[in-house]
């Protein structure tokens, strides 16, 4: 896919958001490691630096159910379990235009070889959590 083609389907996400850029043209980097059928880039959108994960209506049905499945996680329960997500600034499930979800860029986390003792406690406290919101037993 060309820049200019790229950079017209990512204008086309953001304008389904609400968040068009006005004026300022729009910095995109494509990142690896999306679904198989889905995009992930970075965007520097008017200074702030955002990921826009889409899946076009067309990818296989296995990669829409969990397209879907992702951006209703972070609709619906996000908010409700005891882990640390990305802030949400656009979702959209759209049926003809497939799924597009903005979220606040953060710095990658170091690779697990290179995590302190504190971290790995950090993460087993919220798996645990997170399994147990399922029960209903996540007071500590």
């Amino acid at each position: 896919m060309s820049d200019c083609t790229q950079d017209k389907i990512v204008v086309a996400a953001l304008r389904r958001l609400g968040r068009e850029p006005a004026g300022t043209p729009v910095t995109v980097r494509l990142q690896a490691g999306g679904l198989l059928g889905s995009s992930v880039y970075r965007l520097d959108l008017a200074g702030e630096d955002v990921i826009l994960k889409m899946t076009p209506p067309s990818a296989d049905w296995h990669v829409m159910v969990r397209a879907r499945r992702e951006a209703l996680f972070y609709q619906d329960l996000a908010s409700l379990v005891p882990v640390l997500v990305p802030r949400v600034l656009g979702l959209d499930l759209g049926e003809t235009e497939g799924v597009v979800i903005l979220l606040a860029a953060y710095a990658s986390s170091p690779p697990p070889d290179h995590w302190t003792e504190h971290a790995y406690a950090l993460v087993a406290r919220q798996l645990g959590q997170l399994h147990a919101t399922f029960w209903d037993k996540i007071a500590a």
